[in-house]
This record gives C-alpha cells, sequence and structure tokens, in this order.
C-alpha cells in the first residue's frame, strides 16, 4: 500500500526547454494512467521536468553571462594595448594631440564601465529570477524505515508455563521480521513462519505492530537470550532474556535417609535440592526442640546442606526436617529420623518397701533403653515372671 504524498510545485515561466520538459511529463502521466502506475510516478515526473527545465535555462544564462563577461575583457585588453601604442608614439613626427587623445581613452573607459554595470546586473536577475528558492516539497518522508515501538522486555516464567515474548515495530513495510535463539544461531521464525522444527514455538501477529513468539511447556532449556530481528540494511535487532524458574525439590540421593547412631558417636545429616534459583536449605526439628550446632551452641534453625551432631546423646534422638526453598513455590521438605542406640538405664523409686504380714504390695522399676529393654526379676539368682509380682 503506498502513502499518498502531496507535493508543491512552484510554477515558473517557461523557456523552450521548459515547454520541451514539460511535455514529456505530460507523455509520462498517459503513460502511468494506461498502465495504472502509482500516483505518486506521476507527481514526481511532473516535479523532475520543472527543476530541469528550470536549471537548464539557469545553466545556459549563466553560460551567455561567461561569454559577454569574456567579450568585455578582450576588448578591455585591447584598448589597454592601444594606450600603450599610442603612448609610444608620442616622440613620433605623427603625434595626435594630447588632449584629443585622453578624452577619447576617457570616454571609451566610461563605456567599458556601463557595460560592465549592465552585465552585472544581468548576472543578478538572471540569479534571481531563473533558480526557485523551492521547486517542490514533501509533506511525508517517501520511505521511513521501520523502528522498534518498545523495548524487548525479559520475561520470567515457572518451568511447564507457557513463555511470551512480544517484538513490537512500526512503519514495517515490505521489511520481514524474524526470530532467533542468540547462544545456538538458530532462526526460530521469519515473519509468520515457523522455521525451527520445535512443535512447542508459534508465532502470531497482533494489532500490526506486535510479532508475538509464543513457546508452550516451558523447559529449562529454553532459557536464554533471543533476539527480533528486521532485515533493513544495517539490520537492526534487539533482544531479551528468557528465564525459566523451576521450584525446589529434594534428591533422594545423597539427602540422607533414617540414621541409627550409637550415643556418643559424631553424626551428619545431608540434604540435596535442585531448583532454578538454587534452593537454600533449612534444618528443623519437628517438635521445634534445639538444633545442637557445630560451635556447641544451640539454635531453632540451621542454614546448610550439611547438619553435622558431635557426641550425639539420646536427647538428640528425634525427626529433623530438611526444607528447600528457593522463592519458587511450592516449598519442599523431607522428614529425617535420627535414632540413637543408647543401653538401659534403669533406676527404682523406693529402694525400700515395708508391709504387714498378709498385706499385698509392689514393687515397681523403671528403665529407658533404644531398642527397648527386656526387664525381668530376680530373687536369688532365679528369674521371677511376670516381672510385677504381688506378693
Amino acid at each position: 500500500m503506498h502513502k499518498q504524498i502531496k507535493m508543491k510545485i512552484k510554477i515558473f515561466p517557461l523557456t523552450a526547454d521548459a515547454t520541451a520538459a514539460a511535455a514529456t511529463a505530460a507523455t509520462a502521466m498517459k503513460q502511468q494512467r494506461k498502465h495504472k502506475m502509482p500516483e505518486i510516478c506521476s507527481w514526481l515526473i511532473v516535479a523532475a521536468a520543472a527543476v530541469s527545465a528550470s536549471w537548464l535555462t539557469l545553466s545556459r544564462s549563466l553560460v551567455a553571462a561567461q561569454d559577454a563577461h569574456d567579450v568585455d575583457s578582450e576588448m578591455h585588453q585591447h584598448h589597454l594595448d592601444l594606450l600603450h601604442h599610442q603612448q609610444q608614439q608620442q616622440h613620433s613626427d605623427f603625434i595626435i594631440g594630447e588632449s584629443e587623445e585622453r578624452d577619447h581613452i576617457a570616454h571609451h573607459l566610461a563605456e567599458m564601465q556601463n557595460h560592465e554595470e549592465l552585465l552585472e546586473d544581468i548576472r543578478e536577475d538572471t540569479v534571481v529570477n531563473v533558480i526557485p528558492e523551492k521547486v517542490f516539497s514533501l509533506e511525508h518522508t517517501l520511505f521511513d524505515l521501520p523502528k522498534f515501538g518498545e523495548l524487548l522486555q525479559n520475561v520470567t516464567v515457572p518451568v511447564g508455563r507457557e513463555a511470551v515474548l512480544q517484538c513490537v515495530v512500526d512503519n514495517l513495510q515490505t521489511y520481514k521480521i524474524a526470530w532467533l535463539r542468540v547462544d545456538t544461531q538458530t532462526i526460530l521464525t521469519i515473519q509468520n513462519h515457523v522455521i525451527t522444527k520445535n512443535h512447542r514455538m508459534s508465532i502470531t501477529h497482533a494489532e500490526k505492530r506486535a510479532w508475538i513468539l509464543r513457546i508452550r511447556d516451558v523447559k529449562e532449556s529454553d532459557k536464554g537470550w533471543y533476539m527480533c530481528q528486521i532485515n533493513t540494511d544495517p539490520m537492526k535487532s534487539q533482544v531479551g532474556y528468557l528465564d525459566v524458574v523451576v521450584p525446589p525439590d529434594i534428591l533422594d540421593y545423597p539427602t540422607s535417609t533414617d540414621m541409627v547412631i550409637r550415643e556418643g558417636s559424631n553424626v551428619t545429616l545431608k540434604c540435596a535440592a535442585t531448583g532454578s534459583p538454587t534452593p537454600t536449605i533449612t534444618w528443623r526439628r519437628e517438635g521445634g526442640e534445639l538444633i545442637p550446632l557445630p560451635n556447641g551452641a544451640e539454635a531453632i534453625a540451621y542454614n546448610g546442606s550439611f547438619l553435622t551432631i558431635a557426641k550425639v546423646n539420646r536427647l538428640n534422638m528425634g525427626a529433623y526436617l530438611c526444607i528447600a526453598s528457593n522463592g519458587i513455590p511450592p516449598t519442599v521438605s523431607k522428614r529425617v529420623m535420627l535414632i540413637v542406640h543408647f543401653p538401659p538405664m534403669i533406676w527404682i523409686q523406693n529402694q525400700l518397701v515395708g508391709a504387714a504380714l498378709a498385706q499385698n504390695i509392689s514393687l515397681e522399676c523403671q528403665s529407658e533403653a533404644y531398642p527397648k529393654s527386656i526387664n525381668y526379676w530376680m530373687k536369688n539368682d532365679t528369674i521371677i515372671v511376670p516381672v510385677m509380682l504381688l506378693l
């Protein structure tokens, strides 16, 4: 589609050359109507004819002025030679009267000065009247190059979602738009055509300005720089970054599973997680108890992939939570059970119990151990069953 272009043409008196140029322009306009050429072509032809005629007239006027100046210079030199010759004849027998000769020369020099002034007037009149101040003006530029209407924005998309990259171009005309993957130098799309074999990519053209690259089911491998390019000379382009974020995921290996350790030993709990951005690891105890730190202090939480407990005791036994987070929901956690083996510990509240004859009594023994201990009573090196004996 061609723009409508308005032109203003200043008309000057036509010379023979201008008349011929106008006739040529008229013939060209007939050809334009016959072959249905764009209206702009006929306007340009008329303008070109007017300009050519004006400049041709100017050129010839200046040549004529220059020729007149050359003739005038020759006449001036001739009279100077004549004056010099007459001065040499002053001592000859045939001397022309000095007063008469001077009057003759002065008269001729005055005529030369008048001729020079007339020639200068002709030059000024030619320049002023032949050269137009402005032959024609265009109210609109014929061919504006395309330009980007907006900056290409960086995009952040969670993995598995759809990424949308938008390139806005004004005044594209007949130029082409292409999308490229910068790191691999891969052409993805040209205009409305998808070049890449990646079936997850598509191109849409909205509002005649926006060229939108869509990537469905985004993968972490899609992360990188993308370029929107216009095939002008020189090429115009802008780039945007697609960041694919991945929620955290705790790896089964090398993350610790439930652990059994003997009391007094050292133990290290491990937690590994993936995600983008890289997740942070936090350790907490399930019941909210304090966590013994490597420096001997205790805290509610500990940040780090490795939690080391020195000289584990039975009080450290319980469930520990490995929590991974990177700002991308959901946050995930894994429960690691720390089991501490320790030998039985027995205590008796009342070591001496008294009772009257024929009265029932109860002997009570408490023990603590892991694994659970087997408790029994003995009397005179003989095992008494059951454990609790009523006498």
